[in-house]
């Protein structure tokens, strides 16, 4: 009955705590925020950058060397901790809502199933390393993103265990799923799709691409890129040098390099409704051994033109048949090429599955 009350008349400052469950973060997320939070925050441990209390109530500090202790008398660890809880203030009107962070707590299981808990991190001691740290990220994600924009966005599965300090389910049985179904009607009174998260910091999504072009598929449009690129170097082989070592430069000194694929790296970004490509990198390559990348500002002193339009731009252009090789640097099958690229053209980006 409290609960409902102050959900009709909103409310402020109310604690909470969340459960964010290293299994329930799919793929589709892009990002797995428990495992990567663990990771990020081990080494910030380890350098001792950050400190890791006994719980939130901070008595005593856990060095890093008692943390490995813990570690190996369980048997468990830190990194591979299942559960990892967010303290947390919310206020919500039911129109917005706002939260105050507090800190994050983790848990493991240990050998006879017995669940370790593995410290207390303070958000105000963390906060400047969330907001430089980006996280790591799947096909799905986004690049560029930082720990704290996803906090803020609450981009994450999570359940509501505690709300105005007292636990969500209090029953067992079919009352427990009772209490349970009560937790996720106040999560989404709090911060649904209905509601305005006034924490909410804008995320520009951007996926990466790598792809190759092949001499051997004999497309016309591309056969001018490589007739450019071996042009300029067999004519300026000082660049060769420069750019590719002495062994390489040695190699081609007194003869033609010879150039049988490109492997192209780029990035799309969705600023609007059309995503805006840039030009990453280029490897020229000769039967499958690279010779040097070059990256996109090496490209604008180069003054490469193929019918009067510059390089660059050509490449970026795409009129000619390539192969898409990865996106966001994970594998995926060439002959899906044309179904991927109309994906991201159309900012349909969630739904990339990796070739293993």
């Amino acid at each position: 009955m409290l609960l409902n009350i102050e959900l009709k008349a909103g409310y402020e400052n109310k604690k909470v705590v969340l459960l964010v469950n290293k299994n329930m973060q799919h793929d589709s997320l892009g990002y797995n925020i428990v495992s990567a939070f663990l990771n990020f925050t081990y080494q910030l441990l380890k350098e001792n950058k950050i400190k890791l209390w006994d719980s939130p109530f901070r008595n005593h500090t856990i060095s890093f060397e008692n943390l490995t202790t813990i570690e190996s008398n369980q048997k468990t660890s830190y990194q591979n901790s299942e559960n990892f809880f967010i303290y947390e203030f919310w206020t919500s009107n039911g129109k917005h809502s706002s939260f105050r962070m507090v800190g994050f707590s983790f848990s493991a299981s240990s050998e006879g199933g017995k669940e370790i808990n593995f410290g207390y991190i303070d958000f105000n001691e963390i906060a400047d390393y969330l907001k430089l740290g980006k996280i790591d990220y799947n096909i799905n994600g986004f690049c560029n993103v930082s720990f704290y924009q996803i906090l803020m966005n609450k981009d994450y599965n999570y359940d509501l265990i505690y709300f105005n300090d007292k636990p969500i389910i209090t029953h067992e049985g079919e009352k427990a799923e009772k209490d349970y179904l009560k937790g996720i009607e106040i999560k989404n009174k709090a911060f649904g799709k209905n509601v305005s998260n006034t924490n909410k910091i804008a995320v520009i999504p951007c996926k990466t691409i790598t792809y190759e072009i092949r001499l051997f598929d004999y497309d016309l449009n591309s056969i001018p890129v490589f007739k450019s690129f071996e042009d300029y170097f067999n004519t300026n082989k000082q660049y060769l040098k420069i750019l590719a070592g002495e062994d390489i430069y040695a190699m081609f000194r007194r003869s033609k390099l010879i150039i049988t694929s490109f492997e192209v790296e780029e990035v799309f970004l969705y600023e609007s409704a059309t995503p805006k490509m840039y030009l990453l990198n280029i490897t020229p390559k000769s039967f499958g051994k690279p010779y040097f990348e070059l990256i996109a500002e090496n490209l604008d002193t180069m003054n490469i033109f193929i019918d009067s339009i510059a390089v660059k731009k050509y490449i970026l252009a795409k009129n000619f048949k390539y192969h898409l090789t990865k996106i966001n640097g994970f594998p995926v099958n060439p002959a899906h090429t044309d179904i991927h690229i109309r994906q991201l053209m159309t900012g349909d980006i969630r739904r990339f599955r990796s070739e293993k």
